[in-house]
């Protein structure tokens, strides 16, 4: 896999996480009081998917950057 077909890859599943937390997020919040308690696990877990979905994200970034990385070269596993 080439550094740029796992941007895409990642890239994908931070869009996704990002518009399912933030359309739980929009639900909850336009609420009065709490709303429905038992909504809130499927809130927390998309809470959690967009945060490790985020890291993953911008910690790629990060390194491609630092390492100045071709995008058209191979990962390596290493």
């Amino acid at each position: 896999m080439t550094y740029q077909e796992y941007y895409e890859k990642l890239h994908k599943n931070y869009s996704e996480a990002s518009e399912a937390f933030l359309k739980l997020d929009n639900e909850l919040t336009q609420t009065k009081g709490f709303g429905n308690f038992n909504d809130i696990p499927s809130y927390l877990t998309a809470k959690e998917n967009w945060q490790v979905a985020t890291n993953n994200y911008w910690g790629f970034l990060a390194h491609i950057k630092d390492k100045n990385v071709n995008p058209n070269d191979e990962m390596s596993l290493s």
